[in-house]
């Protein structure tokens, strides 16, 4: 299991703009709701293997599910630049988080105020192209602490191979 924290910006407007928050991750909350046939968009949201999870608020333990044995998955970053292999040879969308550990927030506005909320695995930088066998992205520079990458079929659905790996040393 790799968790991935997508801030969305739709609770911007209540006096704290979340400084992970982008347009984005909102819209694609959105597109999972849609794509899901889920209740709604609210947060916090889980999806697991693209599908809603509700297990979170009734504090059930996350599940986990097995699937069949996959190729080897190997991802390269070198300087901005990833590069990722899959060997075998099927269409599939490759994706990217860069992430954050160990992030706090002082909240000045809002239900939160005065609270400090602590962020982990929070996705500062995110990226995805459909391909073959290979796959190269240009990452931007940020301070992530670590990086998740995953294949899922084209047309979406539960991903194929992941892996996931700190960037230096984890904080």
């Amino acid at each position: 299991m790799i968790p991935l924290a997508f801030h969305v910006d739709y609770w911007n407007y209540i006096g704290w703009p979340d400084r992970f928050a982008k347009p984005e991750f909102s819209q694609r909350q959105r597109q999972k709701v849609t794509q899901a046939n889920a209740s709604g968009v609210y947060t916090p949201g889980w999806f697991i293997n693209d599908q809603e999870w509700r297990g979170f608020f009734s504090r059930q333990p996350v599940p986990f599910v097995t699937g069949p044995k996959a190729a080897s998955l190997t991802a390269n970053l070198e300087g901005s630049t990833l590069n990722l292999h899959y060997g075998n040879g099927q269409s599939l969308k490759a994706h990217y988080a860069l992430l954050a550990m160990n992030q706090r927030t002082d909240v000045k506005r809002g239900e939160n105020r005065g609270k400090t909320l602590e962020h982990n695995f929070v996705v500062v930088a995110f990226g995805e192209k459909a391909g073959q066998g290979e796959w190269r992205f240009t990452v931007p520079d940020t301070t992530a602490d670590a990086i998740a990458v995953w294949l899922t079929p084209t047309q979406g659905g539960d991903p194929v191979q992941t892996v996931a790996g700190w960037l230096g040393e984890p904080r």
